[in-house]
């Protein structure tokens, strides 16, 4: 996991993109919900740095559960 300063905006920023992401997956209304907070200015960050940090996390998210599941096919015999 990529470290940060402590305090910074930018741990703060992938702390609010964690509660985002929860759920494994962005929607629309997460983000018109980060928008409508001003979630990024807050934080002092650009909007797209802010955005980033969650599609960074939903992307690894994803990448993680589908490697989970390759692993447990294989070991069912379910994959090669």
């Amino acid at each position: 996991m990529r470290s940060y300063p402590t305090n910074s905006p930018q741990a703060a920023a992938r702390i609010a993109a964690l509660t985002v992401v929860a759920d494994g997956d962005i929607g629309d209304a997460e983000i018109e919900w980060l928008d409508r907070l001003a979630v990024h200015e807050q934080l002092g960050l650009a909007r797209h740095e802010s955005c980033m940090r969650c599609w960074t996390l939903s992307a690894k998210t994803r990448r993680g559960r589908i490697d989970r599941a390759r692993r447990r096919s294989r070991a069912l015999g379910l994959a090669p």
